[in-house]
């Protein structure tokens, strides 16, 4: 997986030619479908990113999608028949990686891939865990040049409640590049997974299970955090009870709440848990741990809280996920919810406050931890989560946020901009041996931002592209603009908007009915924003809804075993032990190795 094959240029190809002559950046998308041998992006600033620096009139020549020569401008020699893309008083840096992005089918393939292109993106790791799931075949496709995408590091199972039995990691060896632990593992489930991973040498990546904590988590020699705020359940008190796993994300933040609301405020917080924190800084240096950044999700959730019209006014909105507004703007989406039932909890002890002084203090807790891991030489990788649909994190927009809100940690832009290029370089490797992106060097792939301004000044000068090159593939702003983007709304969405704006179950099957019958437009029927939905509903205290929601799922998905998990758990939540029954034995059939379902019926038999 992503063997580079090194292109060595003999001296007889860097023959000069009087034909190679400079042209404006904008004027090669016309000859991009030629597929040149050799691109030249000559006398151009380089931000190389293997160190701090820029150095001044320097050619880099491409060929195909590697890096052959670097040198000073007028001393290298330009290649025959060679596309030339001025570079004066550009600045040329690695383009950037977002370590922590998932796809969801609600975007289509194309406007996903377009979204990171259009900022920059050119290298994409993906946590999957959907079965038949296509970004394998994607992922090929990106690398042969078939398909225009970032370059894609995939994952094999997620492991969770229901755990996928710990033998099958290995069938996972052959095509992903790691695994990916979740939150609700048991610390038994949690030692097997492990133990497999590392007879097959198998990249592993996790939450920090509640039940397993930071130090089983290092004990076991996981190899990398998936976000800097799985870091923060070491400053909580909590009942680590095998019983209570699936609760276990609501106690944590209720007695997190109230160890707040104790105290006289952020700053007696902060100085009582700092030898904490810098506990928790040692015990991830000292294990080797590389750590996702993901400081976005928790900055845009505390805005939409409580920075409503600023939320409302970023332009990346057009592209977010359809399901998203209709919920939000009903008041009714999950993390408000949530922290409303925290607040009247523990009414007494916050005096009136709406959850912003908590929140406040949340946000500083990590841009502490954040700057501290850093300074301590923790490995920080650059990741968003996107799309994150209950959050509304926009691919391709997020990786530029994230890099303000690193320098608004206290990194500087270079050290922001590492974490997204040479460090994810560094992860690639530790992943599948190969460390071909992330600096501009001879032999790594040529994956580049041509910029008019210089990013390690501000990192908002990144987004002032002249274009980008793409696994040797040039693309001028004219040809970024014209990316298609088209981010259409689906069943879910369609249900989504009649059911938060209080047309309830009966409207909501209407709809469907109608859609069905092709008389209210195209909405694509797609399986997993059903059951997000459904999910979602359940979370917001509308069970009919949610059943309504599951049903459909698994009428038009009969196949989905974890579509009749989810209807079965539904049912339970109502009271109807029949149906949930029922419902359980349709996806054991479907997937006899469901843990969920086994459990779920031997205490529903009793």
């Amino acid at each position: 997986m992503y063997r580079a094959i090194i292109i060595i240029v003999s001296f007889c190809l860097l023959i000069p030619s009087l034909s190679a002559q400079p042209v404006p950046g904008e004027a090669i998308a016309s000859r991009r479908e030629e597929s040149p041998r050799f691109t030249v992006f000559q006398d151009v600033n380089l931000v190389p990113m293997t160190s701090e620096t820029v150095v001044p009139h320097q050619t880099v020549i491409v060929e195909n999608n590697r890096v052959v020569r670097i040198g000073a401008a007028g001393k290298i020699k330009i290649p025959r028949d060679a596309t030339v893309i001025d570079g004066s008083g550009k600045y040329l840096m690695p383009g950037l990686a977002d370590m922590h992005a998932h796809y969801i089918s609600s975007y289509d393939r194309d406007t996903f891939f377009n979204l990171f292109l259009k900022n920059g993106v050119t290298t994409v790791r993906l946590y999957q865990s959907i079965p038949n799931d296509p970004v394998l075949s994607w992922r090929d496709d990106i690398k042969s040049q078939k398909l225009l995408g970032p370059t894609l590091y995939t994952c094999g199972l997620l492991f969770n409640d229901p755990v996928i039995p710990a033998d099958t990691i290995v069938t996972t060896k052959r095509n992903y590049d790691f695994i990916k632990l979740y939150s609700f593992l048991s610390e038994p489930e949690f030692r097997a997974i492990m133990q497999t991973a590392k007879k097959e040498h198998i990249y592993t990546i996790g939450h920090v299970p509640f039940l397993v904590g930071l130090d089983g988590v290092i004990a076991e020699g996981m190899k990398e955090i998936a976000h800097i705020t799985e870091l923060d359940f070491d400053l909580v008190s909590y009942p680590k009870s095998e019983p209570l796993r699936n609760q276990l994300l609501g106690i944590v933040y209720n007695n997190w709440v109230r160890d707040f609301y104790s105290l006289p405020g952020k700053e007696a917080f902060l100085s009582k848990n700092e030898k904490i924190i810098d506990a928790i800084v040692t015990k991830v240096k000292n294990a080797g741990l590389f750590i996702n950044t993901t400081l976005i999700v928790d900055w845009m959730i505390n805005e939409q809280l409580f920075e409503k019209e600023k939320f409302l006014k970023r332009p990346e909105l057009q592209y977010m996920m359809k399901s998203f507004m209709p919920e939000y703007l009903a008041g009714k989406n999950r993390y408000r919810l949530m922290l409303n039932a925290l607040m009247e909890k523990n009414k007494d002890l916050a005096k009136g406050d709406n959850g912003s002084k908590f929140f406040d203090m949340y946000l500083e807790v990590n841009k502490q931890l954040t700057k501290k891991l850093h300074d301590a030489g923790v490995l920080l990788l650059l990741g968003t989560d996107t799309p994150a649909i209950t959050v509304a994190v926009v691919p391709g927009y997020s990786i530029h946020q994230e890099l303000q809100i690193l320098t608004g940690c206290g990194l500087t832009p270079y050290e922001a901009i590492k974490t997204g290029t040479a460090n994810a370089g560094i992860a690639a490797k530790a992943m599948t041996g190969i460390n071909n992106i992330g600096t501009i060097e001879i032999n790594k792939q040529a994956d580049f931002i041509l910029t008019t301004k210089n990013p390690l000044q501000n990192v908002a000068n990144i987004k002032e592209m002249v274009g980008i090159m793409v696994q040797g593939r040039w693309l001028a702003k004219t040809d970024l603009d014209s990316l298609k983007i088209d981010v259409k709304a689906n069943l879910a969405d369609a249900l989504a908007e009649v059911i938060f704006n209080n047309g309830g179950t009966e409207a909501a099957i209407t709809k469907y009915n109608e859609i069905k019958a092709g008389s209210t437009g195209d909405y694509p029927i797609i399986p997993e924003p059903l059951n997000i939905l459904g999910n979602n509903l359940l979370e917001t205290g509308k069970l009919d809804e949610a059943i309504a929601v599951f049903k459909i799922n698994v009428q038009e998905f009969p196949g989905s075993w974890n579509g009749y998990i989810s209807l079965a758990e539904a049912y339970l939540q109502a009271g109807n032990k029949a149906l949930a029954i029922e419902n359980y034995e349709k996806s054991l059939k479907l997937n006899p190795t469901n843990k969920n379902a086994q459990d779920a019926l031997t205490q529903l038999r009793k």
